[in-house]
């Protein structure tokens, strides 16, 4: 499973859902993706950031950034520019038999589209080509 930041603003014109008391994500994802959002960081269209992953790849950070506390997840990347360099911008955390991965930021669609596809080969495709001795691209 994999989820982007800022998962509570799909209900911002809901004047009955402006708080998550307890912190957010509210409604158990805390502890399924095992972070808490602390801050959400807006950004002008010539604001720019940087999220370095532990692979070395470097994503874009466009529109907005959270500040995340970080329970018991991995840290995947962390940002690299601004007040909250070195901070976790994107993590995740085993749960059962799979993986929940959280980006706490808004990526560029290059970078995204390159974490999703890194995301089922490992996940996946890897697993099931080492399983049955295949040889993968």
């Amino acid at each position: 499973m994999l989820m982007e930041s800022a998962p509570g603003l799909v209900n911002w014109h809901d004047y009955n859902t402006l708080c998550y008391l307890g912190g957010s994500p509210g409604s158990g994802l805390n502890e399924l993706f095992g972070v808490t959002i602390e801050e959400l960081d807006t950004y002008y269209s010539n604001d720019k950031n940087y999220v370095t992953f532990s692979n070395k790849k470097q994503g874009t950070v466009k529109d907005y950034a959270e500040r995340i506390r970080v329970q018991d997840a991995e840290i995947l990347g962390t940002y690299v520019e601004d007040f909250y360099a070195g901070e976790a911008a994107a993590t995740r955390k085993q749960t059962g038999v799979g993986w929940a991965y959280y980006t706490a930021c808004r990526l560029d669609q290059v970078s995204m589209t390159e974490l999703i596809k890194e995301l089922i080969f490992e996940r996946y495709i890897g697993r099931s080509c080492i399983k049955r001795r295949m040889l993968c691209l």
